[in-house]
């Protein structure tokens, strides 16, 4: 799809949208910052300058938003307007202000289920922890008990929990603020670089630690009661039981190898694993382990799959694509064709809830649509000029 052997690409990533219509691809030497390919020809179409920088990207559950968390800032990319704003600032800290340039990447992030919630793991002396930001408004809580050197965390398909990979970077006492690593038990300087903390996303606290001889990467199943964690031995295993939430490490352990990179498929029933830049494939049925073959000259990296597409709902009828209205989005607006009372709304404008932009609305029923009506609420009966005002709406000598 996309060629540039740079060995440095190894460390970059690749994010798709959710609704699998393009795949962003961060990497080192791409004439632009990261590039954008269309997975209908898979063409690339353009570049985003400035957007990734090696962090992790995530999809908004409609596909319409990308977000980043590059090294000093959470970054949006609008697929619609094609445009990409810096949304929040992330390049500061208060475990450590004498060491000004240590706002690190984010390498995994996780969004809810919702699109309301990002978080962000926080591989930075300074901040440590882990942020979760209000997507609407950006602003930010931050998370700490003893979480530090994290680069990756997984959220579970219930939006319960969170899981972070701590590693040993990072750790140490905090001269401006101490009790950033105070663990939950209340232990000062903790250390809990081997460990996986669990963060309870209703609380937003870290509700427990499981100590997994050291974390690289973290992915869970369908229904949330199993965790997968990359370790420098396999994958391990933690269990959590659906009905009392409890999580305990399973003694079960695929043996892969030191893993660098893994993901689940949508199915839950195999995992795909960069070991010594090995690709392999987990069956989580049966256990087996192989490997494929990719060129010699490739340096594996982190790993997407498509989304699946939805179940159509009983009864609806369907295209020849096999997709009801409810499952299409035609005008890519962010509202189903099902409840969409305005098709073809412009790219870029922004529709209410049942799909239509101002430029399609005529709330007063002036004959004007809003994103010119300059006079709302035109009385019934009156004429209004081109702006959308009646004569009694106008003051026109300003008497």
């Amino acid at each position: 799809i996309s060629g540039d052997t740079n060995w440095r690409n190894n460390e970059r990533t690749v994010g798709i949208s959710n609704d699998n219509n393009y795949l962003f691809q961060d990497c080192y030497n791409c004439g632009g910052g990261t590039k954008i390919i269309d997975l209908s020809d898979n063409s690339i179409i353009g570049n985003i300058s400035n957007f990734s920088g090696k962090s992790g990207i995530v999809s908004s559950p409609s596909g319409s938003k990308i977000y980043t968390a590059a090294a000093y800032s959470i970054n949006i990319y609008d697929i619609n307007s094609q445009l990409s704003t810096n949304f929040v600032s992330r390049n500061t800290g208060t475990c450590n202000s004498t060491n000004s340039n240590e706002a690190y990447q984010s390498v995994r992030l996780a969004i809810n289920s919702s699109g309301t919630k990002l978080y962000v793991a926080n591989l930075d002396p300074r901040k440590k922890g882990v942020s979760v930001y209000d997507t609407s408004t950006g602003s930010e809580i931050k998370i700490h008990s003893g979480i530090s050197g994290a680069t990756r965390l997984n959220i579970s398909s219930d939006d319960n929990f969170v899981y972070v990979c701590n590693t040993s970077w990072g750790y140490g006492s905090c001269a401006n603020d101490p009790s950033l690593m105070t663990d939950i038990n209340g232990v000062a300087n903790s250390n809990h670089s081997s460990d996986i903390a669990i963060i309870n996303t209703n609380t937003n606290s870290v509700i427990d630690y499981i100590n997994v001889g050291g974390a690289v990467d973290i992915v869970s199943n369908n229904d949330g009661s199993k965790i997968y964690v990359g370790t420098g031995g396999g994958v391990k295993v933690i269990e959590r039981n659906l009905s009392t939430n409890a999580h305990i490490l399973s003694s079960d352990i695929y043996s892969t190898g030191s893993v660098s990179h893994m993901e689940i498929d949508p199915t839950g029933s195999f995992l795909y694993v960069v070991s010594s830049n090995v690709l392999k494939h987990v069956d989580l049925i049966s256990g087996n382990i192989s490997t494929i073959t990719t060129s010699s000259s490739d340096f594996l990296g982190n790993i997407v799959f498509e989304k699946p597409f939805l179940d159509t709902p009983s009864g609806e009828a369907v295209d020849a694509n096999g997709c009801s209205e409810g499952q299409k989005d035609s005008d890519n607006d962010g509202v189903t064709d099902d409840i969409d009372t305005c098709i073809n709304t412009p790219s870029g404008e922004t529709a209410d809830a049942n799909g239509c932009s101002d430029s399609q609305k005529d709330s007063d029923d002036d004959g004007v649509m809003d994103d010119v009506d300059s006079c709302a609420d035109t009385p019934i009966g009156e004429t209004p000029d081109s702006n959308g005002c009646s004569d009694s709406q106008k003051d026109s000598d300003d008497d």
